[in-house]
């Protein structure tokens, strides 16, 4: 090959090598240029991509208008509105025990929170709390009620509960319980049973005391007292209610104390410069 052939070749093919690569510049610019961003928006789906944006921002505003109206009802509570009367329980007591409350969330206040602190006041039974829209609360209280003393120094209730062990409250007119301590259960069942007992032959029981040693006495509207002693109770108990029913309730205004100690009898004591009947 002449030296001339060899050079128009190199010369060809040079040619054909920069043809070749602008060529490819041309095919890349068109896959990564502006052209190709246009063409590959034509393929998106504008139709349901606009659909999808614009349920997005229904719900989006759905969402920011419940927000917004949650807040708007959510007011501070105003009102604490105490219902049931209170002969026991203080209001300053009752109000300190509902501060809570005051400028709390009206939908997120803790109420049962505040219910459970309400009935940890020994002198309150049983509470319920409500919410009065829009910023009001409304409080049910229902108190103990005493039914015997206990110790004087605290009460218990009808269901023979101690709910107090010592308070400055004063309640009169109740009867009085006293016995050992954690005896409260004992002495209330048997005031309970020697009340209806002795009521069948007129007598009212407004006493019972336990002492220490286990001994028994019971004392009614009368003023005066029965000593059971510790032993044999109940059946001191019956011969006492017999004998009553048969002739001591007769002189029953003279009794000073009764004395049933004892196996076959009672021992009466009468009240100074009384005389009872013969009979």
């Amino acid at each position: 090959m002449t030296p001339m052939k060899k050079q128009l070749d190199k010369s060809l093919g040079s040619r054909r090598g920069a043809t070749a690569t602008r060529a490819r510049e041309r095919a890349d610019n068109r896959n990564t240029g502006p052209a190709a961003i246009v063409r590959l928006l034509a393929f998106i789906p504008w139709n349901r991509v606009l659909l999808h944006v614009s349920i997005f921002c229904f719900w989006l505003l759905v969402l920011s208008a419940l927000i917004a109206g949650v807040k708007w009802l959510d007011r501070p509570v105003a009102t604490v509105q105490v219902v049931g009367e209170l002969n026991y329980v203080s209001r300053g007591e009752v109000k300190e025990l509902l501060a809570p409350l005051l400028n709390a969330s009206f939908f997120t206040s803790d109420l049962e929170g505040v219910r459970k602190s309400l009935e940890t006041h020994p002198w309150i039974k049983r509470a319920s709390i409500s919410r009065l829209w829009p910023d009001a609360v409304q409080v049910d209280l229902e108190e103990e009620e005493p039914f015997v003393r206990w110790r004087n120094q605290g009460y218990i209730n009808e269901a023979g509960r101690l709910f107090v062990k010592e308070t400055g409250v004063v309640v009169n007119g109740l009867p009085s319980l006293i016995g050992p301590p954690h005896s409260e259960r004992l002495v209330f069942d048997n005031f309970q049973k020697w009340k209806a007992e002795l009521a069948k032959v007129g007598l009212d029981v407004n006493g019972v005391i336990m002492e220490s040693r286990g001994a028994w006495l019971i004392s009614f509207t009368d003023g005066w007292e029965l000593n059971l002693g510790k032993q044999d109770v109940e059946g001191r108990l019956h011969r006492f209610t017999v004998l009553f029913d048969k002739k001591l309730h007769q002189e029953r205004e003279k009794i000073a104390s009764v004395d049933a100690r004892y196996t076959r009898g009672v021992a009466v004591k009468w009240k100074a410069d009384v005389t009872p009947e013969q009979g």
